[in-house]
């Protein structure tokens, strides 16, 4: 399962417990986003923290030509230049998707997309609109685009919910390195559920951090059916969780503690043997009218 922040920096006997820093999508709720957070507490072991990485606050550079591509973009559909909007837009959802707000901030790039839309609305491209709405919501399943957006892409985001969201850019080895590092956890398991060819597919990818190794995407296909779908997501939650504890292993019990001397065998029988000696010995005294016995022990 996902353990809050707090509870990930624990000890299991003497060695930290390893953290992943985890990011699913999409983000917003609903049911595909549902499917990738069971997965992830199905795969949870004693071992192991699965931590949001969004809660790590993790310090990374942006790059700053972001923020002059949404003025650039902005300025050019003033100008009614919609054509040269949407290229522009379209770098700036390459850069992000590129960039560490593919795991910490998706709705970012949801909300780019959808601008991206519209230029794409606006251009006279519906179909690429509607792709790009259909990503926005594998970001984001709560995005939408605003009151201050034309009813010609309000309708085609409607187009775009009933094709459901389509399967987000699946993040490479060298972005989970930069985001593991900047977290400073152990690996990153990245999860998404979303429509490719029409089928409902989950997608992850599970990092270790220093790893020379390189991750692999591992796809399942998931029945339209809840039971059915849950029961696929289980199994796949098996793997995952055999990885993981391949990875990491419980550490070996304690060794056994020592006896103290003062409760070992020959130490107790020896006091017994004493005790009843002397028991003896005055009952002997007793009997013959004497108030000294003397009692030896022998080992």
């Amino acid at each position: 399962m996902i353990v809050p922040l707090s509870l990930s920096a624990v000890a299991l006997g003497q060695r930290a417990v390893p953290r992943i820093g985890v990011a699913e999508l999409p983000a917003g709720g609903g049911r595909d986003a549902k499917d990738a957070a069971y997965l992830v507490s199905e795969a949870g072991l004693p071992t192991v923290h699965l931590v949001p990485v969004a809660s790590m606050h993790a310090k990374i550079a942006e790059d700053p030509k972001l923020a002059a591509l949404v003025e650039k973009a902005r300025a050019l559909e003033l100008q009614l230049k919609f054509r040269d909007a949407a290229a522009v837009w379209h770098d700036l959802v390459d850069r992000l998707t590129r960039s560490p707000a593919l795991l910490l901030d998706p709705a970012r790039i949801a909300k780019a997309q959808v601008a991206l839309a519209a230029a794409y609305a606006e251009a006279g491209e519906p179909d690429l609109a509607v792709l790009e709405l259909r990503e926005a919501l594998a970001f984001d399943a709560g995005t939408k685009p605003g009151p201050t957006y034309p009813p010609k892409v309000r309708a085609l985001f409607e187009r775009a919910v009933s094709l459901g969201p389509a399967l987000p850019t699946t993040p490479g080895d060298a972005l989970l390195e930069r985001v593991a590092l900047a977290a400073h956890v152990d690996g990153v398991l990245w999860v998404a559920v979303g429509r490719e060819g029409g089928k409902r597919v989950l997608v992850r990818r599970l990092h270790f951090a220093h790893s020379p190794d390189t991750s692999a995407e591992v796809r399942t296909v998931l029945p339209e059916k809840d039971a059915a779908a849950e029961q696929a997501i289980a199994r796949e939650a098996v793997t995952l969780r055999g990885t993981l504890a391949t990875r990491f292993p419980e550490p070996p019990p304690p060794p056994p503690r020592a006896t103290p001397w003062y409760r070992r065998g020959w130490v107790i029988g020896t006091a017994v043997g004493v005790a009843g000696a002397v028991v003896a010995g005055l009952v002997v005294a007793r009997a013959l009218g004497t108030d000294r016995v003397t009692v030896v022990v022998k080992h």
